[in-house]
């Protein structure tokens, strides 16, 4: 795996040393000429050969992907699924089975590729309606001996783009032009000549509406499939692509959305949005990319996930102001554990529990000896008694920072979240 994730200038002669067909693009000076086809398609292979152990065949008349962004996407949904897992854990879990689907994999299936020498317990299915991309993407993943993970799926024009089926998540990476005419003006407006070739089949490069009518599309179905995938996602070429499915999105109600910068040490900058109809909360960094500067930018972000407050005491005075407070509510809370350096303990409610009016319909019961439900509090600590949870937290203390974070593990209204935020704030003022 490439440490830097591509955050750095690949050092082409470097690599050149390696790879004998690169080293033939490679100038004294040490750079390659992103215009010539074969120097591009030489790159991708040598990338995808050093770093991940890959190997592909490319016919020359499609789409060859630059290896960086391409990473880039793979780990930003890595990072999407590891902070929504039912476990709440917030990192990777390497026992975890995941299901992908790919669609429009294109000739060289490199999203399933990428994303099978990453995690060993992921599995895919490749969608293609061209069959000479579908040809070459599954000789390539034969090639890599991973037909068992992956399944290449020939479609039809005419065929849902979301195929009917249980899955963790979609990817896209969609065509980005309305029609060739409109690629044209693009390349013409630009001041320079462009960065780099574009070898791709009109069926990887145009379609009705652009990369917006195509997601656009995509959402449409999602809505019918609803919760059978944890996560749609597509990646953007434009930012005006991004404001139109984000207002979309927000009109047919979803709340549950993601949006992500996919930046290298290039020029080139994409972005990827994910939606869910499940209410399991990604992490800031995650769902709330750093794109300032960008038209529209802060009416597109989802609500935050986080907050952060100022803690004046020692972390284990803290902590007990905070159990303390939470030990008066009629909620589960795990207790504070320790791991990789931080203080941090996890808890779930079957309703909101803390505002005036649910204590004093608390006290009622107790006066009139009704039972308080502590069994069902207590099946919050299962994993199957958790999907009963409407509110879902986790709160880390942390001594380095001399703060303490609130962060929304699963629900559907905000506003709860921000009122327990209170009631935590309260306990750590004290």
């Amino acid at each position: 795996m490439p440490p830097d994730c591509y955050d750095e200038e690949v050092d082409f002669k470097k690599l050149a040393l390696k790879d004998l067909e690169l080293a033939k693009f490679v100038s004294v000076n040490g750079s390659i000429d992103f215009r010539d086809p074969d120097a591009l398609t030489a790159l991708t292979k040598a990338l995808l050969k050093r770093d991940f152990g890959i190997i592909i065949d490319l016919p020359p008349d499609r789409l060859c992907p630059p290896v960086p962004i391409r990473y880039h996407y793979i780990r930003w949904i890595q990072d999407l699924l590891d902070t929504t897992s039912s476990d709440f854990d917030d990192y990777f879990d390497p026992n975890r089975q995941v299901v992908g689907v790919d669609i429009g994999t294109g000739a060289s299936a490199i999203y399933p590729l990428l994303g099978l020498s990453s995690r060993a317990n992921w599995r895919f299915i490749a969608t293609e309606i061209d069959e000479k991309s579908a040809e070459y993407a599954q000789k390539n993943v034969f090639a890599n001996g991973l037909s068992t993970r992956c399944h290449v799926m020939s479609v039809y024009d005419s065929s849902p783009v979301i195929p009917d089926m249980k899955a963790d998540f979609t990817m896209c990476n969609p065509p980005f032009y309305d029609s060739r005419a409109e690629m044209d003006v693009h390349r013409d407006a630009k001041e320079k000549r462009p960065s780099a070739i574009c070898t791709g089949a009109d069926t990887e490069m145009v379609c009705p509406g652009g990369d917006a009518g195509f997601i656009l599309r995509m959402v449409e179905e999602s809505v019918l499939l609803g919760d059978r995938y944890q996560w749609y996602t597509s990646m953007f070429g434009k930012w005006s692509s991004v404001q139109v499915v984000v207002e979309d999105l927000k009109k047919r109600g979803v709340t549950n959305w993601a949006v992500g910068v996919l930046k290298t040490s290039g020029r080139t900058m994409r972005w990827v949005v994910g939606w869910s109809f499940r209410d399991l909360r990604p992490r800031d960094e995650v769902a709330r990319a750093n794109i300032s500067g960008m038209a529209g930018m802060r009416a597109l972000l989802p609500k935050p996930t986080e907050l952060a407050m100022k803690a004046r005491d020692p972390p284990h005075v803290t902590g007990q102001k905070i159990t303390a407070a939470l030990s008066q509510l009629r909620l589960f809370w795990s207790g504070w554990q320790h791991q990789r350096g931080k203080m941090f303990g996890v808890g779930f409610a079957l309703e909101n529990v803390w505002s005036r009016s649910a204590r004093n319909r608390q006290k009622k019961r107790e006066i009139a000896g009704i039972e308080d439900g502590e069994e069902e509090v207590a099946a919050l600590s299962t994993k199957e008694g958790r999907k009963r949870a409407v509110f879902g937290f986790r709160v880390d203390v942390r001594e380095e920072e001399k703060e303490v974070v609130v962060r929304w593990l699963k629900g559907w209204d905000y506003v709860m979240f921000e009122s327990f935020c209170g009631v935590v704030k309260k306990a750590v003022d004290s």
